[in-house]
């Protein structure tokens, strides 16, 4: 199941496509692809390498959605994400194609013992211009905070934090120290 649920699918896991992580990059890689290779390598370890690697083509376009949606593409011939093109607003106009990696990488799963992507089109958007969280600081909270981050909130498609942090060491307030204040 994909979470939040695209607002447009059409998958098949009946073809898939095997690969191993790595693609060939016949127009170039994208500057965001790391975000695909980061979110790849915290569902798997070990993947087989595979004789074959599939074409991918990325980049920014004027798609029609909202700001931060995207197109993935995967077919026999490769793989193609689009992210929608838009003013550099905060996150910049390339939180599309961020969004579209991270959710390609969601796609992977196992067959036989090998990685596999299906084959198919997902075309999503935000609903809303803004998702995000409100989170505390404390002595510990930063660890904590980055792994919330990386394994639930950025899965779940959110893009924003309001961090409240009165309980943290400023410069400014150097009586506040220890304690269950944040450095």
């Amino acid at each position: 199941p994909l979470v939040p649920e695209p607002k447009r699918i059409a998958l098949s896991y009946d073809r898939p496509i095997p690969f191993d992580g790595r693609f060939r990059f016949p127009i170039g890689r994208p500057k965001m692809f790391a975000e695909f290779d980061a979110a790849l390598a915290r569902r798997f370890r070990n993947v087989p390498k595979v004789a074959a690697l599939p074409n991918f083509d990325g980049g920014v376009a004027k798609l029609g959605f909202a700001p931060g949606g995207y197109r993935i593409t995967i077919t026999a011939k490769g793989v193609s994400v689009l992210g929608e093109y838009g003013p550099a607003n905060g996150v910049g106009e390339s939180r599309g194609l961020r969004m579209g990696l991270r959710r390609l990488a969601d796609l992977a799963f196992v067959k036989n013992g090998k990685l596999h992507l299906p084959t198919g089109t997902i075309e999503d958007w935000p609903s809303v211009p803004s998702r995000g969280v409100h989170l505390f600081v404390g002595p510990v909270a930063g660890p904590f905070q980055r792994r919330l981050w990386d394994r639930v909130l950025l899965p779940l498609g959110m893009d924003r934090v309001v961090l409240q942090c009165e309980r943290a060491e400023w410069d400014a307030l150097p009586n506040l120290r220890g304690g269950d204040a944040m450095p």
